[in-house]
């Protein structure tokens, strides 16, 4: 009852800045990974966002998986 945000959730920085919090569900037989939600600072801009997509490409490359 007290949890704010989900139960895995991992913090996303750029540079060194804290810019918000990531939340991921892993399906292995698919090879798929679900992005649950996304909870951005206040401060959260296209920048942040369009680092976060060239980031995911990325892990999705690495990973063989796709992201949804």
């Amino acid at each position: 009852s007290q949890r704010k945000y989900g139960y895995y959730v991992l913090p996303m920085l750029f540079g060194s800045e804290f810019v918000g919090r990531i939340e991921f569900d892993h399906y292995s037989k698919q090879k798929h990974v679900l992005i649950k939600n996304i909870w951005w600072e206040n401060k959260a801009n296209t920048a942040y966002k369009a680092a976060l997509n060239q980031e995911l490409k990325r892990l999705e490359k690495y990973l063989k998986y796709s992201f949804g």
